[in-house]
């Protein structure tokens, strides 16, 4: 399996450092004594979703901007992951606000 580097210092290159990433994802969700996996895994498997999407968003702009054609983004901003994960508008939202409106930005709008 090809490495991948999802530019948060992990690299997912196998099934087992897949399974463990979800895991430890599960396990900090699984603090809030308010929530129970039927309610946190639809979430989680959005976010999965919405993070594949992103990658390949990005792999058909770079192509569509390669062969010099335009692209249509499926999802519009601030709702791509790149938006409010990774990009300036989780930047936006903590100078704002501090980090709790990027927590409120995703349980508000997001989901």
């Amino acid at each position: 399996m090809r490495k991948k580097n999802n530019r948060n210092g992990k690299v997912i290159n196998s099934q087992a450092a897949m399974d463990k990433a979800v895991k430890s994802i599960c396990d900090i969700l699984r603090r809030d004594k308010a929530k129970g996996a039927r309610l946190y895994v639809p979430e989680l498997t959005w976010m999965f979703f919405l993070r594949y999407l992103d990658i390949m968003e990005e792999k058909e702009e770079r192509w569509a901007k390669a062969l010099r054609g335009t692209y249509h983004e499926p999802i519009e901003p601030p709702y791509r992951w790149r938006d409010w994960v990774t990009g300036g508008k989780r930047h936006e939202l903590s100078e704002e606000h501090g980090l709790g409106s990027v927590l409120s930005f995703v349980n508000d709008e997001l989901f």
